[in-house]
């Protein structure tokens, strides 16, 4: 039986006379082998610069209340109803863009909606079920632009 471990000594070195893009795919491959603890002591052994926590954990906190109001003001809870990913997601960036705010990456978006309480189930993509956008025509917010516009069936 082998034991994995990171590169080190030598190997480490030669690292350095790899490119920027390939020492990344390096710490990313030795996450997805090796796990974040070794992934992290790739990351410094190629000298990839230093990550500023502080920062990347207040981004989460921001684009996550952009969510909450974009949820509160666009769906409503309704256990029969459901939608697919992509029509919630484009509807959540249709609305960064009409407000003037950055859209995080459509993989974060689906996370973040997870984490506001939405349930989700994969079949053929993914679907949001127990949710259902509200469009301009809905007399519960009838200031709101639609989003649905292109989506409407």
């Amino acid at each position: 039986m082998t034991t994995k471990h990171p590169p080190t000594g030598p190997q480490a070195s030669e690292l350095l006379s790899l490119s920027v893009l390939e020492r990344l795919a390096v710490a990313r491959e030795a996450r997805l082998i090796f796990g974040v603890q070794a992934a992290r002591r790739v990351w410094v052994a190629a000298q990839l610069p230093h990550v500023d926590r502080a920062a990347t954990e207040r981004l989460p906190s921001e684009n996550m209340s952009q969510v909450e109001r974009f949820l509160e003001g666009y769906t409503v809870a309704d256990p029969a109803s459901e939608v697919s990913a992509k029509i919630l997601i484009d509807a959540y960036v249709n609305w960064c863009q009409s407000t003037g705010l950055p859209a995080p990456s459509r993989p974060s978006v689906g996370r973040f909606f997870v984490r506001c309480g939405l349930r989700r189930r994969k079949r053929s993509g993914t679907i949001y079920t127990g949710v259902r956008l509200i469009g301009a025509s809905s007399s519960q917010h009838p200031n709101q632009p639609s989003l649905l516009e292109e989506f409407e069936v």
